[in-house]
């Protein structure tokens, strides 16, 4: 996904968006850090010569700690859209380039049955960015076309809640 269109640029422009930590992942992380820690202790501590089961048990404990570090700085919080709690699924839709202005003015009208004969594709000269929540009631959509080596905005970014939000989650099919 390009960096110019995120959950944190939602969030940013849109006070229903919160980034809220993951409890349950900063207690797994914790955990496993925990375990690693002991593994290389008992590793280290082990009396006598270096044997393939204390040499495992390090380069183990190691790696676990590095994954439970990587998972306690990087993967710790999430974006939830605030009023229902509901987390938020980030993705790219790539369209062909001559429908970007229908698909841009269907946006402004909130009309959103012309997603519904978009051909989509892996790949393109035009992409559609998009948070949802996964209950549906919140959608954040922008516009991007290529030019040479980057992606820049071809609109703004539009948001939709409740009713609207759903409707444009059905007809982006992409996102299934």
């Amino acid at each position: 996904m390009n960096s110019s269109f995120n959950a944190a640029v939602a969030a940013a422009d849109c006070n229903d968006v919160i980034k809220k930590i993951n409890v349950k992942s900063v207690v797994v992380s914790v955990a496993l850090l925990l375990a690693g820690t002991a593994m290389i202790l008992s590793s280290v501590l082990s009396e006598g010569e270096a044997t393939t089961l204390s040499i495992g048990m390090l380069t183990a404990g190691v790696l676990m700690d590095f994954y439970a570090l990587f998972r306690l700085f990087f993967q710790n919080s999430s974006y939830v859209y605030a009023p229902t709690g509901s987390a938020l699924m980030e993705g790219s839709c790539f369209v062909e380039s001559g429908d970007m202005e229908r698909i841009n003015k269907a946006l402004d009208k909130s009309e959103f049955k012309e997603f519904s004969s978009l051909q989509y594709g892996k790949n393109g000269n035009s992409r559609i960015d998009f948070l949802m929540s996964k209950d549906g009631k919140f959608s954040a959509v922008q516009l991007f076309k290529y030019v040479p080596y980057n992606f820049e905005p071809a609109s703004g970014v539009y948001y939709f809640k409740g009713e609207q939000a759903f409707l444009l989650s059905q007809y982006i099919v992409c996102v299934k």
